[in-house]
């Protein structure tokens, strides 16, 4: 994915600063001459854990993670930035990682946050909503380790639906019964963001970009009323449509509303596809998917 495409990309999005966290495994030999070259090409900088620098980027530990002596586990963070500049940096950073052999395993994960800055409780509330109508088809795009509550790191938010809000003082709850899900709240408290926690960890870059395009259109869908109700799942032709990727011609399929976003259309299903769920996938109108 060169610079012309993720411009692309970026330009189908708001300009509102966005957060990533990369989780992932440094050949241990390596991993001073990586922080070297990530300092010279982006300005990275080692941090203890929790530091809390937003200025720049980072690299610390994160007790989460697993892996065999030969590796060191590490999560590299991004400052917040708009879509534009974050997808060239992430370019630069995620070459530079594949060059120096890093990898992911199974106790990765992918994290994006996104301003969510005069967001009321009510808005809150309707991402929850959003969130876990989606569950489903999100969950279609992922690992079986990434799907429903597998991972005790982002769990569902299914069982939070009706107290991540405290209606009685109208904000969020803290605490990790609330932050390790899906959607994670709890960031609103000390960075004014969503955290959609989901994706599976790596360092491939088009995955990255579709992740954090995807999350942003669900979180400023979240500005308008989601209505509440656990016992239905969207599909996820009805997520594209309600995050304005696509619209739906009388054959019921899918019509993006533009060239960039027919080609995240097609990721998605691709996505859906590669995990075994191409019949769950929304249907593309045929000139589409010949284009």
């Amino acid at each position: 994915m060169n610079n012309e495409k993720l411009d692309q990309i970026a330009s189908t999005m708001l300009s509102r600063k966005c957060g990533v966290e990369m989780e992932l495994a440094i050949p241990l030999p390596a991993y001073r001459d990586l922080l070297e070259v990530l300092n010279t090409a982006v300005g990275l900088k080692e941090e203890n854990w929790g530091a809390g620098t937003m200025e720049h980027w980072k690299i610390e530990t994160d007790g989460s993670l697993r892996g065999s002596s030969c590796w060191k586990m590490m999560e590299i963070v991004a400052p917040p930035l708009e879509p534009k500049q974050m997808f060239r940096e992430l370019k630069i950073v995620t070459d530079i990682l594949k060059e120096f052999g890093c990898t992911v395993n199974a106790t990765c994960g992918l994290h994006v946050h996104h301003c969510a800055k005069k967001f009321t409780a009510k808005r809150l509330q309707y991402a929850v909503n959003l969130i876990v109508k989606s569950e489903q088809a999100i969950d279609c795009m992922m690992p079986q380790s990434r799907r429903g509550s597998n991972t005790q790191w982002c769990k569902s938010n299914r069982d939070v639906l009706n107290d991540s809000i405290n209606s009685d003082i109208g904000t969020v709850r803290r605490g990790d019964h609330w932050r390790y899900r899906k959607l994670n709240l709890t960031a609103y408290l000390k960075h004014e963001t969503l955290e959609y926690r989901q994706h599976a960890g790596t360092i491939e870059l088009e995955k990255i970009v579709l992740w954090v395009a995807f999350t942003q259109a669900l979180a400023m869908r979240s500005r308008l009323k989601v209505t509440q109700n656990a016992d239905y799942q969207n599909p996820m032709h009805n997520v594209l449509i309600q995050i304005k990727w696509a619209t739906c011609d009388r054959d019921g399929a899918l019509i993006p509303v533009s060239e960039i976003h027919a080609d995240l259309c097609k990721r998605v299903v691709d996505r859906m596809t590669h995990f075994g769920f191409a019949e769950e996938a929304p249907r593309l109108a045929p000139h589409v998917v010949e284009a």
